[in-house]
């Protein structure tokens, strides 16, 4: 895979030849997804098997198991539309796929959004624009509005598993989330503990606040209920 500064000249020597396509998961012709797209095998049972550090695991350290239209915004807010995207949640890289090459963009993006039909959409952002980390770190927004964003971090974590009736050991990836709220005006980006045990603390809610949005009927291990309640609150004077 070429690193950033390849792709970006790529992004402009190629970006007028793009034509506009629409929304959905696209996966190449066999040939093209064996030769430079796809780090996945299937086993006998037509599961995934993605090779990790040389290690076979099961599963797909991707969001998507094909390519999505997407868009991507770098931090200096110039825009690329599109193109073809791959999110690694595993690794936490965005790859980029055209003229049957994949490359990896590993740092610079500001946030990218895939279109998987006219309705359906997914914006990610950099978290790193809103509290500085090590390495890129790309958190979904579920709501934003002018108070704050609701944000969910997708994570692959690879677990050992047995398969008892084959006597087979065998590791596989395991998706996990967490919710983190950040607030426009304090500048801040908080976790949203489990249960909403801290939400009173993260949205300083007064009293009254309290009362009207009746926050104990809220169930905020259920992402649905969640944005339920944050829909509410942002519609509050």
């Amino acid at each position: 895979m070429k690193h950033l500064t390849v792709l970006l000249f790529l992004l402009l020597s190629i970006f007028t030849k793009v034509e506009a396509q629409p929304g959905g998961v696209w996966v190449p012709d066999k040939q093209v997804y064996e030769m430079f797209v796809s780090p996945n095998k299937f086993d006998r049972e037509n599961e995934i098997v993605s090779n990790i550090n040389g290690e076979n695991v099961k599963g797909s350290p991707y969001l998507d198991t094909g390519w999505v239209n997407g868009t991507i915004i770098l931090k200096d807010n110039r825009a690329f539309k599109n193109y073809k995207l791959q999110y690694n949640i595993y690794a936490q890289v965005i790859s980029f796929f055209a003229n049957n090459q994949s490359l990896d963009i590993t740092d610079g993006i500001k946030e990218f959004t895939l279109y998987y039909n006219d309705k359906l959409k997914k914006r990610f952002v950099n978290a790193n624009n809103y509290k500085q980390q090590s390495s890129p770190q790309y958190f979904e927004v579920l709501a934003d509005s002018k108070k704050g964003m609701v944000l969910k971090n997708h994570k692959k974590i690879i677990q050992a598993n047995t398969d008892i009736a084959n006597k087979s050991r065998f590791k596989l990836f395991e998706a996990t989330y967490s919710y983190f709220y950040y607030d426009y005006s304090k500048e801040k980006l908080t976790s949203i503990k489990k249960g909403g045990n801290n939400i009173n603390e993260i949205l300083n809610l007064t009293d009254a606040q309290k009362t009207q949005l009746v926050v104990p009927r809220f169930d905020f291990s259920d992402e649905a209920s969640m944005l339920s309640f944050f829909t509410l609150y942002n519609n509050l004077p």
